[in-house]
């Protein structure tokens, strides 16, 4: 006799694709047959339906009316409060994180099936000894970038696609932004995200990469952008961000992904809480770290917000910085070397990006007077 779908002990074969189609026929009341594992698809929490048909038995004949009425009035005010809290969107803040392991990614959402495709773990071996930290390919497959703190002098490894150990031949780090990037002779991830220039405004997923288990767990959650434009001056430069709330926004490596699968920003725990990277900026920095590792990056010495009418408004201006003097608080920069600046995001992680002793020259809008003003970069502390 079958045991049905499941085994003597009350669990699931491990095997799920491989049982067999008599393993999955049970003997349910009315004839209905249970779905198999492998029919059975996975539902994230928001996805719920916000309404469900529940079949009630027919109170018997010699039930009296009032009781029949009071069930009744009952059952519809279980099944109201059921349906209202069903509809209610989950808040970001505090959204359920669920974790699927790497094996089962093809039942997924594509957004974390695409983006959790892109990312890889990481083996790094130092005098303290091994750890393991998660990294994400943004500039091609050899490529790997993490916003994990990895000392100078450590020996960092990844899996290639025949799943064999490959060390990393270069390590280069902008401390900066807390980012780092990691060069391999042999592709070592089978895919690589797309990147978008520009995050989208309002929801997005946050995915990320749980190190402790051998099957690499993903983990998503919810996240709320609330600001692509906040300008972190710390230790005296600027950097364009992205402030994101999210369960997983403290934790190094996780992306920000829109619903098609493209990686909108990376975490970077390191420059501020709830801080990302926009993804456009990161994988330009890792570009220029290849090249030219040990570069320094241009500070204009200037924070800001988003100005109206588009363009970068200067809301302070460093007394020692190379701005001192040319810009002042209310100009709107909106053309940085005859190129157009859509937002401070894009102006300052575009100035990060020269280096230092570059002349740019700003068009400034001053009240009603627009002018061309250069400015010589110093170096980025």
């Amino acid at each position: 006799m079958s045991s049905g779908p499941f085994g003597p002990d009350g669990e699931e074969p491990a095997d799920e694709e491989t049982s067999s189609a008599a393993d999955n026929v049970g003997s349910l009341s009315g004839g209905s047959v249970r779905p198999s594992a492998a029919e059975r698809t996975w539902i994230h929490p928001a996805e719920l339906p916000s309404t469900r048909v529940i079949a009630h038995p027919s109170p018997s004949a010699g039930t009296p009316r009032w009781i029949q009425v009071t069930l009744g009035v009952a059952a519809t005010m279980l099944l109201l409060v059921g349906i209202s809290f069903l509809s209610r969107s989950l808040p970001s803040s505090d959204s359920k994180i669920t974790v699927l392991s790497a094996s089962r990614l093809s039942q997924a959402p594509d957004s974390v099936a695409q983006t959790a495709r892109a990312m890889t773990v990481l083996t790094v071996t130092s005098h303290t000894g091994a750890v393991r930290a998660p990294g994400i390919a943004l500039v091609s497959r050899k490529i790997i970038t993490t916003t994990t703190a990895i000392p100078t002098d450590a020996l960092v490894y990844a899996d290639d696609l025949q799943g064999h150990r490959v060390a990393a031949m270069n390590l280069h780090t902008d401390r900066t932004v807390g980012l780092t990037v990691l060069v391999f002779a042999v592709p070592v991830v089978r895919a690589v995200a797309d990147v978008a220039a520009e995050p989208s405004q309002g929801g997005s997923t946050a995915v990320s990469l749980a190190t402790g288990g051998a099957t690499q767990p993903v983990r998503w959650s919810s996240a709320q952008i609330s600001s692509i434009d906040a300008l972190l001056n710390s230790k005296g430069h600027s950097i364009g961000s992205i402030t994101g709330t999210s369960p997983l926004s403290d934790e190094a490596d996780t992306v920000l992904t829109s619903n098609s699968g493209r990686v909108e920003a990376i975490s970077s725990p390191s420059l501020a809480t709830d801080a990302f990277l926009p993804a456009s900026f990161a994988s330009a920095l890792s570009t220029q770290l290849i090249v030219a590792p040990t570069g320094t990056h241009g500070r204009l010495g200037i924070a800001g917000s988003t100005a109206r009418e588009g363009g970068a408004k200067v809301v302070e201006v460093a007394s020692d910085g190379p701005a001192a003097g040319i810009l002042a608080p209310g100009d709107v920069i909106f053309g940085v070397d005859g190129h157009t600046v859509a937002s401070a995001a894009e102006m300052v992680d575009a100035v990060y990006l020269e280096p230092a002793g570059s002349v740019l020259n700003l068009t400034v809008q001053r009240g009603h007077t627009i002018s061309n003003r250069a400015v010589t970069l110093t170096p980025s502390p």
